[in-house]
């Protein structure tokens, strides 16, 4: 009897296990999704109403400077924009409904210039770029079910 209830307790240990780990693998990449799409907003300049599918107004809100960059106000006299990110999350935790995480972002961005004769000396730079921006990310379960980013500090 006690080799019967310890195996019925090891199977719900493995059970309960797997579970969070799919939850975990799941936000993972629902915050991997959601960071490429809002790069993929900002850098190929597309309409931001896709992001409303992963980000709540308030978290849109706390990062309203990554989401008017621009390179130097100079969309009209831009081509050949290229974009790389790359992300490293650490401290994915979940809790029932809610998951936190921290979310290291680093972007490479560069571009020409249509006509490089309508841009002033100190305005010429061609790339930006910003290295491990550390991102407090808060995920919750909304009511439909689907993930979506309720909070995206940068301290």
């Amino acid at each position: 009897m006690k080799k019967v209830y310890l195996i019925f307790i090891l199977m719900i240990l493995m059970i309960s296990s797997g579970c969070s780990r799919s939850n975990k693998e799941e936000v993972r990449l629902f915050i991997e999704d959601a960071f490429k799409t809002r790069a993929d907003v900002v850098f190929l300049y597309k309409d931001k109403e896709v992001l409303s599918g992963y980000f709540s107004p308030e978290a849109m809100e706390q990062n309203r400077a990554y989401l008017d960059w621009s390179p130097n106000g100079r969309w009209n006299n831009v081509k050949d924009m290229k974009y790389s990110t790359t992300l490293r999350i650490s401290s994915l935790k979940i809790d029932g409904k809610r998951a936190t995480a921290e979310v290291f972002e680093t972007v490479v961005v560069t571009w020409d210039f249509v006509d490089p004769a309508k841009v002033a000396g100190t305005e010429f730079t061609k790339e930006d770029a910003w290295s491990n921006r550390k991102h407090l990310v808060t995920v919750v379960l909304n009511p439909e079910g689907n993930w979506i980013i309720e909070q995206d500090m940068v301290p």
